[in-house]
C-alpha cells in the first residue's frame, strides 16, 4: 500500500518505520515528561482498550490516544508535529483500508500496552524502548 499527499510518498511499511523511529526514538524524553496524571491518563484508556476487546469493539482511537499521550510527554512542538503527520497518514489508511489498519492480536494489546506504562511508571528508558518494540512488531509487509 503506497500513501500519497501533496508532502509525501510512502509504503505502509515505511510510515511503521518512522512511526517506531519517532516513538523509541522520543523515550527518553516521553520518560522525563510524564506525570503522574499521564499515567492515571495511561492506565484509564488501557483500561477502556481491555474493555473494548472484551465487547469486540475496535480501539483504534484508545490506540491513538494513548500514543499521542507518550509523544506529548516529550514536550516537544516538533516531535509532537512529525508525530501528528505520521498519525495523519495511519487515518488515511484506515479510512481507506480498514482491514490492515491494525494487523495484530487485539488480545495482545492490553498487556502490550501495560507493559509500556510498567516502564515509564519505573523511569527505565531501556524497558520502555523495548516494550515499544514488541508493540510495533512485526512491521506489516512491504
Amino acid at each position: 500500500m503506497l500513501f500519497r499527499s501533496n508532502e509525501l510518498d510512502a509504503t505502509l511499511q515505511e510510515m511503521y518505520q518512522a512511526r517506531i523511529a519517532l516513538e523509541v526514538g522520543a523515550v527518553e524524553w516521553v520518560v522525563h515528561g510524564l506525570a503522574e496524571e499521564d499515567f492515571l491518563a495511561l492506565d484509564a484508556l488501557v483500561d477502556r482498550m481491555a474493555e473494548r476487546v472484551a465487547e469486540g469493539h475496535p480501539v483504534v482511537q484508545e490506540d491513538r490516544e494513548f500514543h499521542l499521550r507518550l509523544i506529548q510527554a516529550t514536550h516537544n512542538p516538533v516531535i509532537i508535529k512529525f508525530a501528528t503527520l505520521i498519525n495523519h497518514y495511519f487515518d488515511q489508511m484506515r479510512t481507506y483500508s480498514p482491514e490492515v489498519a491494525i494487523g495484530r492480536r487485539l488480545d495482545a494489546l492490553e498487556v502490550q500496552h501495560r507493559m509500556i506504562v510498567l516502564a515509564l511508571r519505573a523511569r527505565d528508558v531501556e524497558a520502555a524502548r523495548q516494550a515499544l518494540r514488541l508493540h510495533f512488531a512485526p512491521l506489516p509487509p512491504t
